[in-house]
């Protein structure tokens, strides 16, 4: 599979074959990740600037957002930039 897989698919096929094979592990590893969660958002003179850390579910369903929202065809901006622009569309 790794090698006719994209390196995101992978991953999730991994994740998803370690799940299965330990659910009680995963389900620990999510609540970790759930209690180290954070977002901060800061407005500085050069901008405002965020920082945080999602879980896996909270994080996946942004990126999918963000992803949704960034691809319209512009090829002028940056990959930041377009998820920059789909997060400022969100809000």
């Amino acid at each position: 599979m790794a090698r006719v897989a994209s390196r995101p698919d992978f991953a999730r096929a991994l994740a998803r074959w370690v799940a299965a094979q330990d659910p009680g592990a995963l389900e620990a590893e999510h609540e970790v990740q759930r209690r180290e969660r954070f977002f901060s958002l800061s407005v500085q003179a050069g901008g405002v600037f965020l920082k945080g850390r999602l879980d896996r579910v909270a994080g996946e369903t942004l990126r999918v957002a963000l992803d949704a929202m960034g691809q319209y065809g512009d090829q002028t901006r940056s990959p930041g930039q377009a998820s920059a622009d789909a997060l400022a569309m969100l809000a």
